[in-house]
């Protein structure tokens, strides 16, 4: 069973720290989510920013931050939202048999198409 849920506790956060460093090795030093989390900690306490998991089975194996703010369209207040990040645990998926490989010697080679070594750029044009 899938579920989408807000992530509330330090435990369920700094598992989704851990899911995106080793998503976006680039942009996190990999392996240490210590260095990271207090930046990561700030950007959960703002209020404008929330972060969820995607659980399979009870266990995480991806999440998101998303951000709510306002915007002015031709003089009309909106309230928007937009995606701030969405990694997802390539290995927690292979390993417990959420995702199906015909030869396990391709699990490296997918991790790599997946990862990204740099950080993410955002460009956006309107």
């Amino acid at each position: 069973m899938e579920e989408i849920r807000r992530l509330e506790t330090e435990t369920e956060l700094r598992r989704l720290l851990a899911i995106a460093t080793e998503a976006y090795p680039g942009a996190y030093p990999q392996g240490n989510t210590e260095q990271v989390w207090p930046s990561f900690k700030r950007q959960v306490e703002e209020p404008s920013i929330t972060m969820y998991g995607l659980y399979r089975n009870d266990l995480m194996v991806g999440g998101m931050r998303l951000h709510d703010f306002s915007m002015n369209w031709n003089g009309i207040g909106l309230d928007v939202g937009g995606v701030g990040m969405v990694c997802v645990d390539f290995h927690a998926l292979w390993r417990y048999g959420l995702l199906q490989l015909s030869d396990e010697a391709y699990v490296g080679e997918l991790q790599q198409l997946f990862r990204i070594q740099q950080k993410p750029l955002c460009v956006t044009a309107f």
